[in-house]
């Protein structure tokens, strides 16, 4: 009953990435759609979701500033 339960949670977490990506195609929202993000917004809600832009921020401006070294 759990695993069902995480499965809908999964399926919700991708219907509301696919409405923040929509609703945010104006002001450059976008969130990758996977299995991993679906199931962290899911499980988490609307703080996931803040959570995964707040990455996406940070690790956008970390490569901004490292992009001097050259692998």
């Amino acid at each position: 009953m759990k695993f069902l339960k995480f499965i809908v949670s999964i399926i919700v977490g991708g219907f509301l990435i696919y409405l923040i990506n929509e609703l945010g195609k104006t002001i450059g929202l976008h969130i990758g759609l996977n299995a991993v993000t679906s199931a962290t917004i899911g499980v988490l809600g609307a703080p996931g979701a803040l959570l995964l832009l707040a990455i996406k921020k940070i690790w956008k401006n970390c490569k901004k500033m490292f992009t001097f070294l050259e692998f």
